[in-house]
């Protein structure tokens, strides 16, 4: 009998085409389908159609929701408050990761990132669910 492999939901939430396109492609030999939006105020509404095992966020987006907003969110509403949230910013300040994960982010990376990083954190959060100690695998950590 073969074993089934569970395909994971990640819910990328970011503007950079580039980006996108780079992230789905490092994530393909780990059964993860990629759900990609590009602008801040589809992030939502897709993260409770698709229901994401994982959610993939940039915060520098455009549509009036950063994501700032979108974490907020995520973690208000009852069916996405326990998801995983990475965050993944070029824009990042000395305090960002801090805040971050004070607001309910599970790992923190700044761009530009190493792919092996990002990999690593989500492959972790996949198999581990929400870490126990919120920023466990940002990079540095």
């Amino acid at each position: 009998m073969t074993e089934e492999r569970r395909i994971h939901k990640l819910l990328l939430v970011e503007d950079n085409k580039a980006i996108s396109v780079l992230v789905t492609e490092a994530l393909r030999p780990l059964d993860v389908a990629v759900i990609a939006v590009r602008d801040g105020r589809d992030a939502i509404p897709r993260a409770l159609e698709v229901r994401p095992d994982l959610v993939l966020l940039d915060i520098a987006l455009p549509g009036g929701m950063d994501g700032w907003d979108i974490l907020a969110e995520l973690r208000l509403l009852e069916d996405t408050a326990n998801v995983p949230v990475v965050i993944i910013t070029a824009h990042g300040q000395a305090d960002w990761e801090t805040i971050a994960l004070e607001r309910g982010a599970d790992a923190f990376i700044e761009k530009p990132f190493r792919i092996d990083v990002l990999v690593e954190a989500i492959t972790k959060v996949l198999a581990n669910g929400r870490p126990p100690t919120a920023g466990y695998w940002a990079e540095g950590k």
